[in-house]
């Protein structure tokens, strides 16, 4: 499966959560076993992180705290609720994505950012999801437009 690309348009200080299902000819794919990881850079050579998602949630959303605007990876810290969730609410491959508005305040300085989002079980890392994050300043009453995803027919999904 080839990796989709997606570009995805967050608030700085707010809580975002994005929903996608992960399929295989349009049947779920069972992610019970299977581990995930996001990691988001301000660009993709760069060594260090500015928000770090795992499958720990409500404590798998690292971002770099008072130590700056980015972190190398084991040093972040959790300041809120947030991570990956698997078998999102009991439907098979349904995946979720939460960051608290405490780490994209904190490190969601650029106006765009990078992302990799990768599943990996029994020593196979598959890099699902790539693209970019632009990132705009939060304006009460602003409009979300559902994601579309580019590349991949084996994701789809909606912001939440």
């Amino acid at each position: 499966m080839t990796t989709a690309r997606y570009d995805f348009n967050f608030d700085q200080g707010s809580t975002e959560s994005i929903t996608f299902d992960y399929t295989s000819g349009d049947v779920g794919i069972d992610l019970s076993g299977y581990s995930a990881e996001m990691q988001i850079r301000r660009s993709p050579s760069d060594t260090k992180i500015v928000c770090l998602l795992n499958d720990s949630y409500p404590n798998g959303c690292f971002g770099p705290g008072l130590t700056g605007p980015s972190f190398v990876a084991g040093s972040g810290v959790i300041l809120g609720t947030g991570g990956i969730q698997l078998n999102y609410n009991g439907v098979t491959g349904a995946i979720r994505l939460v960051i608290d508005k405490e780490t994209t305040f904190g490190a969601f300085t650029d106006s765009r950012l990078f992302y990799d989002f990768e599943l990996s079980t029994g020593g196979v890392v598959t890099k699902v999801l790539s693209g970019k994050i632009n990132v705009g300043r939060a304006v009460q009453g602003d409009t979300r437009v559902a994601a579309s995803f580019i590349g991949t027919p084996g994701v789809s999904g909606a912001a939440g």
